[in-house]
């Protein structure tokens, strides 16, 4: 009988909770895109999350999982938090004005972003063909964002940028906690995070909107609403599938290298155009398909150049 691969056999395993996690998290998606043309970005994060951490409270109990707060670095936690609070809060309002696959395409320039911080931040080895995917990546999300485009779009897709950014970043503080904390512990400081910051970004934001400074179609600055009972449902809806999709998603990174597993999250770039075209119908136009085009390229790359690596 062979000789078991345990080193495989978990990076595979870390695919597998991170595809779990991107589907998770495609469905609140289309459930946020819709709510995003009456709420504001940050009251979005707010109620979601706190459905989100009721429903991981009840999972807590009933997997008796003791003491989620416990943490040997509560610092780190509350950065990675509030990197990604603003990751969401810019992907919300991005996705306000902007196709869920275009918004999806360049939001996921993060992965190409982490990679290039893996090296500076983690000291993660990255090759020179890598560097060369990450500059054809980033090509690919410009071509997204259409700078001589429609101005609300252009916005929008700059916004977009930053949340890429943001999520990198978060994605990097994920690897450093992944060393000390359960992946339950990150997950429970994510939710805890968005309701801290996001009830301040909510009540500065209806406090600009009620003074005459609304945003209009972008969800930045807009007053406090009530929800009824079906958007309740919804944002049950939408905390399920956060929940489910965070606690994959710190599994995943716990159990890989970012550099090796960031690349597979390019796979929520096809769950993004299905899932456009069942709610909405959107096609999408060749700035989309190209743009998209080149970030899959290289996350391809980058994730056989990983799986080389491994292998010798």
């Amino acid at each position: 009988m062979g000789k078991l691969d345990l080193s495989n056999n978990r990076y595979s395993l870390a695919v597998i909770f991170l595809t779990l996690g991107l589907l998770a998290l495609a469905v609140q998606d289309v459930v946020m895109k819709d709510m995003a043309t009456r709420y504001s970005s940050p009251e979005l994060l707010l109620i979601r999350g706190l459905f989100a951490l009721l429903l991981f409270q009840i999972v807590l109990v009933v997997f008796r999982q003791h003491n989620p707060l416990e943490t040997k670095r509560a610092g780190w936690q509350w950065v990675r938090g509030f990197l990604l609070f603003m990751a969401l809060a810019c992907y919300y309002m991005a996705l306000s004005v902007m196709s869920l696959l275009d918004t999806v395409a360049i939001f996921f320039s993060a992965p190409l972003i982490a990679t290039a911080l893996s090296r500076v931040l983690l000291k993660e080895k990255v090759s020179a063909g890598k560097w060369v995917a990450v500059v054809v990546g980033f090509v690919g999300a410009l071509v997204v964002v259409r700078p001589g485009g429609e101005s609300l779009a252009r916005i929008g897709g700059l916004i977009g940028v930053a949340a890429a950014f943001f999520y990198a970043s978060s994605m990097i503080a994920t690897r450093y906690l992944g060393e000390t904390d359960r992946a339950v512990t990150t997950a429970y400081y994510s939710m805890m995070s968005y309701i801290v910051f996001a009830g301040v970004a909510t009540l500065l934001s209806h406090l600009v909107a009620v003074s005459g400074n609304e945003s209009g179609s972008l969800a930045m600055s807009r007053p406090w609403v009530i929800p009824t009972l079906r958007e309740f449902v919804y944002f049950a809806l939408g905390g399920v599938s956060v929940c489910i999709g965070f606690c994959c998603l710190a599994q995943a990174y716990k159990m890989a290298e970012v550099s090796s597993l960031s690349p597979w999250e390019y796979t929520n770039l096809i769950m993004a155009a299905v899932l456009g075209y069942v709610a909405w119908q959107d096609v999408p136009d060749l700035n989309s398909v190209v743009g998209s085009a080149l970030i899959i390229a290289s996350g391809i790359y980058v994730a056989r150049s990983a799986d080389s690596k491994r292998v010798r």
